[in-house]
């Protein structure tokens, strides 16, 4: 008897069920947002995510970058290297992780997992799909580990190269030019996004091209690509509350700036906007009489830590964390109220105008 067919003419013929990770490579903007710079600089970050879990856990003290011309991209760290035992299947679990969708957050299993680079934590398997040839060496336990792939799968299993006295991992990818053709990371795009993980991450030893990003202040440091700033008006507030982490950095520029100049960073990546902007206003507005009219000088770098953000639409460029206004204002409010110098230069700002 032949096949059913619907009216559309389709029938059980029609339909292909895709394994492994050929959905990644039969709809790759789905999985990084493109297939031009922004896509790699996806697939970019979230190798470099696992790195910066390694260094939030403790692990890893050192991630170095290096874009080579030939195209390969390598993220080195020195943390405490990723598990390569078998699973129930006989399989090394790292291969698992590499060549399965959504098998989960992180290697270890280790919570929260950053991800760097909005993928929403598709995991570094969509790296190797998209990838022409995919290699990591992970140093754990006195040993060290290999393994290659290509477009997503094994092409040299995972073997033991001897003892090691290094630890860490070592990933090296080549993006796949049948996906991105010509297509190549901008160094000034990596150095920017990377500068904003040491504003962040100061106790970081962090590199790009063999050369250290560094970060003497931390998120105060944002500030600076704003322009100068008024002396004595920097305000440095960190809290946690009901699972959230809050840092801020809040100060006055020199002169009035033609639209707000904000840094928001949400569990180390950069968003558009957060919940600070409204607090800063209205906690302007209870520190000091006319206080409104400092806003067109303030410069603020926030950044929020939590375990299960919330984004307002699927771009995730604005953080719903509606909860969070009251608190920030009165936290800000508080610390402007305070008797200090910092008060007392915002004053004087605003009599000046």
């Amino acid at each position: 008897m032949a096949a059913r067919r619907d009216e559309s003419g389709y029938s059980i013929e029609n339909i292909v069920v895709l394994e492994g990770l050929e959905p990644v490579r039969v709809r790759p903007g789905l999985y990084i947002g493109g297939t031009d710079q922004r896509g790699l600089l996806n697939m970019l970050n979230e190798v470099i995510a696992n790195a910066l879990d390694e260094h939030l856990a403790g692990r890893a003290t050192r991630v170095g970058v290096t874009v080579e011309p030939t195209g390969w991209i390598a993220v080195r760290d020195d943390g405490g290297g990723m598990p390569v035992e078998a699973t129930r299947l006989g399989r090394p679990i790292l291969e698992v992780v590499l060549t399965s969708l959504h098998s989960g957050a992180t290697a270890d299993g280790h919570h929260p997992h950053i991800h760097a680079g909005r993928l929403a934590g598709v995991g570094i398997s969509v790296v190797n799909a998209l990838s022409e040839r995919f290699e990591i060496v992970t140093r754990r336990s006195g040993r060290r580990w290999e393994a290659g792939f290509a477009r997503g799968r094994v092409v040299e299993s995972f073997a033991d190269r001897g003892a090691s006295s290094a630890r860490g991992t070592t990933v090296r990818f080549l993006p796949d030019a049948e996906i991105f053709g010509d297509a190549r990371l901008d160094l000034h795009v990596v150095r920017r996004q990377l500068q904003e993980v040491a504003w962040l991450m100061p106790s970081l030893r962090l590199s790009l091209q063999g050369r250290r990003l560094r970060s003497e202040h931390g998120l105060v440091d944002a500030l600076s690509t704003f322009g100068p700033m008024l002396p004595g008006t920097m305000l440095q507030l960190r809290e946690s509350r009901d699972g959230v982490g809050f840092e801020l950095a809040i100060g006055l520029s020199r002169t009035p700036q033609p639209e707000r100049r904000f840094a928001t960073f949400v569990n180390y990546q950069r968003i558009e906007r957060g919940p600070h902007q409204r607090a800063i206003e209205k906690a302007l507005s209870a520190a000091f009489d006319d206080g409104q009219r400092l806003l067109s000088r303030v410069v603020c770098a926030c950044h929020l830590t939590m375990l299960d953000p919330r984004f307002e639409g699927p771009t995730k460029a604005v953080l719903h964390l509606p909860e969070a206004v009251p608190h920030l204002t009165e936290l800000i409010a508080n610390a402007l109220s305070e008797p200090t110098d910092t008060r007392i230069a915002w004053l004087e700002a605003l009599r000046t105008g």
